[in-house]
């Protein structure tokens, strides 16, 4: 109820008071300093409160009229930019016909704010026997898990065993359906991804397997666009569920040149077995199904390779419309802004595309992120002047997403051959950050550190190598505490760094 999560307008005029209330009394102004414009306890909060905002729905009220003070003008002591954090997931923006004293007083249930707040409130009461339900759902298959782990049913996760997933854009709607039928009650259940080639369904399904690894006590990838291949992926786990537990299949696989029906006879039977309940298969490209009165020789019937049981969770991508033994989920191409943003921020290998939630300047950051990658630098140079300017009105001049364009800018000077105006840039980048984030933050906040990487960079093409090391060297302490010293980024730059040692 209009919380200033960027700043309050009133600050200045609140410490004003506090200093005339400290003439006869003990006053304190601790928490308007908390509440300035970039303060850094502020932008911590945000920092926290970002990752986990998905756990629970958020409702952000906001006044609409500005406050009467007691020097005789009026206020908006929390306007909606501070009020509504963006970018947070499962979140609503209210608007309330008051300002800022009286947004949280009713005179009567008859009001039409009781009545905005109560509405909301309902609306969250309601979802809330949903959401509890699925808590308890998920606990029990949880338990089972633990369970199966006891009964030797459970095989080590490998991610490495199914196709890289280098761009996929989390379609958090698909992900949520896919969750709701595989965590639904009754027997076995299956989910069919409909799409077309290329449309993501492979990445989804992945996606989910990674999201969700902990409620399932083995989860397989098996490549089903032949026959052959599907047997392959049989044999390969039953090789992983013959090192999880030796004696869980039999012999029929410890050999390699077993025959090919009796491993996947095998593993179906271990995955039948009634106390195996809580396994996920994921039958991926099944795009040449058996049809009525075909002969293809490509074609076959993956049900002959499902598992019997009436318990399990399967998920199977295809292109076809016949596969309809589940229910299905069909993909379409993304009409989310937040996704389309994050296609950008991939395309063009950078992060940060999507802090705010996808307004108009983040979109012109994104196309100078993509122009400066397709070496279109004088689009690129607009864009970011264009995304500059956005968030200098929207955040404010130091604001860390301010300075992250700042920091983009000057390597596009630094790309142009602009060494001065790059390396003043560089400059303004790293002091705002500082002076935002703390000295101690800042050293642990990664667009910081790439800004040092880059000013290094700047300094070693110019022959300038102490100042070079220097940067560097701070750069590579910064890593060591974020990402450690087995992270290529830090093998990386201590290599750089010993170059330059070498060089003198």
């Amino acid at each position: 109820m209009g919380t200033p999560h960027q700043r309050g307008n009133g600050v200045h005029l609140g410490q004003l008071m506090t200093k005339i209330a400290l003439v006869f009394v003990a006053a304190n102004d601790r928490l308007l300093k908390h509440l300035e414009r970039d303060s850094e306890w502020l932008q911590q909060q945000l920092g926290q409160y970002g990752p986990i905002s998905r756990d629970f729905v958020t409702k952000f009220a906001f006044e609409e009229y500005e406050t009467p003070t007691l020097l005789g003008h009026s206020i908006m002591v929390v306007p909606r930019t501070s009020a509504v954090v963006p970018g947070a997931s499962d979140s609503e923006p209210i608007a309330m016909h008051a300002d800022h004293i009286n947004m949280v007083k009713f005179s009567s249930k008859e009001e039409q704010g009781y009545q905005t707040v109560c509405g909301h409130l309902h609306v969250m009461a309601r979802r809330a026997a949903h959401v509890i339900d699925q808590h308890w759902e998920l606990e029990e298959r949880s338990n089972s898990v633990r369970l199966n782990t006891e009964e030797n049913f459970s095989v080590p996760f490998r991610p490495s065993q199914m196709p890289e997933t280098h761009y996929f854009v989390a379609r958090q709607n698909e992900l949520l359906k896919i969750h709701r039928i595989l965590t639904g009650k009754g027997a076995r259940r299956i989910v069919i991804l409909h799409g077309m080639g290329g449309i993501g369904k492979t990445q989804l399904a992945i996606a989910y397997a990674k999201r969700y690894k902990t409620v399932f006590s083995s989860i397989f990838w098996l490549n089903s666009k032949d026959e052959e291949n599907l047997k392959g992926s049989f044999r390969r786990l039953a090789q992983q569920i013959v090192e999880a537990d030796p004696s869980a299949i039999g012999s029929a696989v410890t050999n390699k040149e077993g025959r090919s029906d009796e491993i996947v006879n095998a593993v179906k039977r271990w995955l039948q077995h009634p106390k195996n309940t809580s396994w996920l298969l994921l039958y991926d490209n099944y795009d040449t199904p058996k049809l009525p009165g075909s002969n293809g020789s490509a074609e076959f019937d993956i049900r002959r390779y499902l598992p019997e049981s009436d318990h399990g969770s399967i998920i199977i991508t295809t292109r076809s419309l016949q596969v309809k033994y589940g229910q299905q989920i069909k993909l379409d191409k993304s009409k989310d802004i937040h996704d389309s943003l994050q296609i950008l921020s991939n395309t063009s290998n950078r992060q940060g595309v999507i802090n705010d939630g996808g307004d108009l300047t983040n979109v012109y950051h994104a196309f100078g992120n993509l122009y400066t990658d397709q070496g279109k630098l004088k689009e690129a140079e607009q864009m970011y002047q264009r995304a500059l300017q956005g968030n200098k009105k929207v955040w404010g001049p130091k604001h860390i997403l301010t300075l992250d364009v700042v920091n983009n800018l000057g390597a596009l000077y630094e790309i142009q051959g602009k060494l001065k105006e790059a390396e003043q840039v560089y400059q303004r980048a790293l002091q705002g950050y500082e002076k935002a984030l703390g000295p101690d933050q800042v050293k642990r906040y990664l667009p910081a550190l790439n800004t040092l990487q880059n000013l290094g960079d700047l300094y070693e093409s110019v022959g300038e190598s102490e100042k070079a090391k220097s940067a560097y060297k701070h750069a590579l302490d910064g890593v060591e505490t974020v990402l450690g010293r087995s992270s290529q980024r830090y093998q990386e730059l201590e290599a750089l760094l010993e170059y330059l040692y070498r060089e003198d």
